[in-house]
């Protein structure tokens, strides 16, 4: 029983850092994406100065 509990705590942990290395991904893509995007629209509007 005990064994088992464990085993389940440390599949859990393991699940959770699966989850937080996927977000933390696609966090990064989403920076980058929206960091390129702003950089080349930035670039294509007239300057006002």
């Amino acid at each position: 029983m005990l064994g088992a509990h464990s085993e389940h705590l440390s599949l859990t942990a393991a699940r959770r850092s699966n989850y937080k290395k996927a977000v933390s991904t696609t966090l990064y893509c989403f920076l980058l994406t929206s960091a390129w995007f702003l950089s080349v629209h930035v670039r294509h509007l007239p300057s006002k100065n």
